[in-house]
């Protein structure tokens, strides 16, 4: 039976190979966020040991009661400058420098614009010529007064710099100011930070620019021969105390690789997600393919049974060629996976986004989930079909004539009506509801809704086939009609092959169908919840200046300027962010609608919650709420008003003089600029602008321009999420083409009777392509109507987010439906040239 089996792989290579191509796609995908991830987590791992290699101990700031002790830097409170002479004090202690970090963008002095406008980091740090400095001088020399700085060797190079040359950086919360270029340094050996820009000033300028004098972000020591990690930072947790948190430069190295491990944890999950749904995309394909083949085989598999092979070993044959299919596309799959983690690895680089170098990391487990991957979907999605041709009768499977039976569709039908009937039930009931449990109970309604449209999908193919070949049969006459039998005559087929590019329609669809709700909902958020004219903003990560807000105030035609930061801190006990603000900004800036209490009585005890908060936690106006800080201060604010959602307020908002007061550096995100009545609104902006001569790197947006950027951006990744799933489109389209190859194979008898009564090959072709046509369109037709359903589904449970805002996009569904009948058209060429290649008689002569 094992020469049999191999036997049986060589003569159907072509095939097999086909559907092993549906493994490899969704294995590659798997396999190369493994890789990729494990790739970027072991070259920063081990950055930050090499750079970090003299410290044994790191004095930081404690966090808010209940912040993990990983929360970043800006999340800390500053440790006072007297406590370093404490921890070099300590005994053990070898040396111990003063770290002062915060935000530094810094500007093209070429263009303007701000060089990291990505979302990248924009790190400005003390640098001081130290053995326990992260950092290596490179060229030039470190700076001396608050006049000059050290720039990374990434951005210097990047944007043509030159030592001597200046330099305009805004640090912190303040103006931009020139700087004079006086080194160059890199991250160890790295000079590319990952599209993240560095700017090194002496430690007073760096205090006075970043924190506060006499202030410092962390303090890093190293100790001395012989003694331990452990040993030394008990030492100096008995000197600091409850004051500061003391760790190991082990666990810092360990905490800092987490976060960015962390980080791309959300990356990783995504990326796994689409590669799953390409496996069970590919599970259709190869299920209908090897179902294809056993029906072809049923003489074959008589005879086997007639010679003395048991059930058992039919089943294990065609099981052993499902499960070569999946070794092969598993171990092929995994080299593709490698390849793609080292692409996208190009992709970040050539986007200015350098992983520090290191080699591909390929970790057992990913190698055991790739491989058992593939092999345990393609001996799911042959052992059915297995299990069918070991039933076929040995005696009667000899006869020419003689097909594999085909159950009833009734009980299937049944079963599908049941799926659908439970699964509009639960689809409804979260749709009734709010949040995040309410959308999972969506989701889980919409899987059984696609489940059940796989189950009844065989059973609608006739009717539905029958009307989408309407059409067709007009305007091709005898082709189109024997091309739309041909794609009803087996409904199960044609079914599972539409299935697979259903799938896919389905999710696209219901990720256009989002998109646009979104785009139109943000429109009206903006639109509802300011009443700004110009919106101001910074580019990727720089923080808005603290003087902005001052310097528009009172400038002609300006009503009001209000600058709107984002805190994190613990309400009642739980996690939450607050926007803070000026009260004043409450007049036009930001429009809130009263649901209870008084919304002008925003003051530095009070604090305002939107009407979904005071649902959820029973608060109402006059609660007292305990508010602890992310660097610790604590107080207490009470209920003042409750206001229906605003998604530019958020859950809470707080005085902004209560924030400053609890928060070292206060940053703003956002200005809104509020011109008067009777104001020329183009006079405003150009006065605006000529204001923001001074503030390199802002650009002031109208409401509209704002709403337009928001909907591109929107637009951008679902363009991304268009580009994964269509994988699973790809998996559909490579399905068509194995099971038309197969249904060629298997008609040859009858093509060669229709080539011998006076079919000529042109029309041959053109009847192999219609029937792909109208097999693809029927998988259209089903992905749409189900993607569409999912698309509004998931709308009420967001409405608390602002997403209450349904739009159909009919131009993007449309197009979808075209390009899944040319996708159809296409998938045929290769079996439609393979089915005119016939010999008219030996095809005649066939079996």
């Amino acid at each position: 039976m094992l020469r049999v089996t191999l036997k049986g792989l060589l003569a159907r290579k072509v095939r097999l190979l086909l559907s092993a191509i549906a493994v490899v796609l969704g294995v590659a995908m798997v396999s190369g966020t493994y890789v990729l991830t494990d790739t970027i987590g072991s070259a920063f791992t081990n950055l930050f040991n090499s750079v970090n290699r003299n410290t044994a101990v790191a004095v930081r700031g404690n966090t808010g009661a209940g912040f993990s002790n990983t929360d970043t830097q800006a999340d800390r409170a500053n440790l006072p400058e007297a406590l370093l002479s404490k921890v070099r004090a300590v005994p053990g202690v070898r040396e111990a420098e003063p770290d002062v970090s915060g935000s530094a963008q810094i500007f093209n002095p070429k263009t303007r614009k701000a060089v990291s406008n990505g979302g990248a980091p924009t790190l400005g740090v003390a640098y001081t010529h130290s053995a326990l400095s992260t950092l290596t001088l490179r060229a030039g020399r470190v700076a001396a007064n608050s006049t000059e700085v050290v720039i990374d060797r990434g951005t210097f190079n990047k944007i043509d710099l030159r030592l001597g040359q200046t330099v305009s950086i805004q640090p912190g919360t303040l103006p931009a100011q020139p700087f004079t270029v006086v080194g160059v340094v890199s991250l160890g050996d790295i000079d590319n930070l990952g599209g993240a820009t560095l700017a090194g000033f002496d430690l007073q300028t760096a205090q006075r620019l970043l924190l506060k004098p006499g202030q410092l972000s962390q303090i890093t020591v190293a100790a001395d021969s012989g003694v331990s990690q452990a040993d030394l930072a008990k030492r100096i947790k008995a000197v600091v105390g409850k004051s500061a948190d003391v760790v190991t430069g082990a666990d810092l190295n360990e905490q800092t690789s987490n976060g960015i491990k962390n980080g791309l944890g959300f990356f990783n999950v995504i990326l796994q997600v689409f590669g799953y749904i390409a496996l069970v995309v590919g599970l259709f394909i190869i299920a209908n393919t090897f179902s294809m083949l056993v029906g072809q085989r049923a003489r074959e598999l008589a005879l086997l049974r007639a010679v003395g092979a048991s059930r058992a070993q039919v089943i294990r044959s065609v099981l052993a060629e499902g499960l070569a299919v999946g070794l092969v596309g598993s171990v092929a799959g995994l080299g593709a996976g490698i390849g793609i983690a080292i692409g996208i690895k190009s992709l970040f680089s050539a986007a200015g986004v350098d992983i520090p170098s290191t080699g591909v990391v390929v970790a057992a487990r990913t190698v055991i989930v790739a491989l058992a991957l593939g092999i345990i979907v393609t001996a799911i999605a042959a052992l059915f079909p297995a299990v069918r041709a070991s039933r076929v009768p040995p005696v009667a499977a000899m006869s020419e004539t003689f097909t594999l039976p085909a159950r009833s569709l009734r009980v299937r039908g049944a079963i599908g009506v049941v799926f659908f009937l439970v699964g509009m039930g639960v689809l409804l009931t979260g749709t009734s509801g709010r949040g995040g449990k309410a959308s999972e109970v969506v989701g889980i309604g919409a899987l059984l809704v696609l489940i059940s449209v796989v189950i009844l999908s065989p059973v609608v193919a006739r009717p539905v086939v029958g009307v989408l070949a309407a059409p067709v049969r007009r305007l091709f006459g005898a082709i189109g009609i024997l091309a739309s039998e041909n794609a009803s005559r087996n409904p199960r087929r044609t079914a599972a092959t539409a299935s697979a590019l259903m799938i896919g329609l389905a999710l696209i669809t219901a990720v256009g169908v989002l998109a646009a709700s979104v785009k139109t909902s943000v429109g009206t958020i903006v639109s509802q919840g300011t009443g700004a004219t110009y919106i101001l903003l910074g580019s990727g990560q720089q923080a808005l200046p603290n003087s902005l807000t001052g310097d528009l105030t009172g400038k002609p035609g300006i009503a009001q300027a209000s600058g709107i930061a984002v805190v994190p801190l613990r309400i009642n006990g739980g996690k939450a962010t607050a926007t803070a603000t000026e009260p004043a900004a409450l007049k036009d800036n930001i429009t809130l609608s009263r649901e209870a209490g008084n919304l002008n009585g925003l003051t530095p005890s009070t604090i305002l919650i939107s009407h979904k908060i005071a649902d959820d936690k029973h608060w109402k106006v006059g609660t007292a709420l305990p508010v602890v800080f992310s660097e610790g201060g604590r107080t207490s604010l009470t209920v003042a008003g409750i206001y229906k959602e605003n998604q530019l307020a958020g859950g809470y908002l707080i005085d902004r003089r209560t924030a400053a007061r609890y928060v070292t550096n206060l940053v703003d995100i956002v200005v809104l600029v509020h011109a008067t009545p009777q104001a020329n609104t183009a006079q405003v902006r150009t006065s605006i602008q000529s204001l923001l001569d001074k503030y390199p790197g802002i650009k002031v947006q109208s409401r509209g321009e704002y709403i337009q950027d928001a909907q591109n951006r929107i637009g951008q990744l679902v363009n991304l999420i268009y580009v994964l799933l269509g994988l699973s489109v790809l998996i559909g389209f490579f399905g068509i083409i194995n099971t038309l190859a197969l249904s060629v194979i298997e008609r040859t008898r009858e093509i060669g009777l229709l080539r011998a009564v006076g079919m000529s090959r042109r029309q041959l072709r053109r009847m192999v392509r219609l029937e792909a046509l109208v097999i693809a369109l029927f998988g259209a037709v089903l992905g749409v109507a189900v993607g569409s359903l999912f698309g509004w589904a998931i709308l009420p449970p967001l409405a608390d987010q602002g997403l209450n805002e349904f739009t159909y996009p009919f131009t993007t569904i449309v197009v979808f439906f075209v390009a899944a009948g040319f996708a159809g058209v296409i998938a045929a060429a290769f079996p439609a040239r393979r089915a005119a290649k016939l010999d008219v008689l030996r095809a005649i002569a066939s079996t």
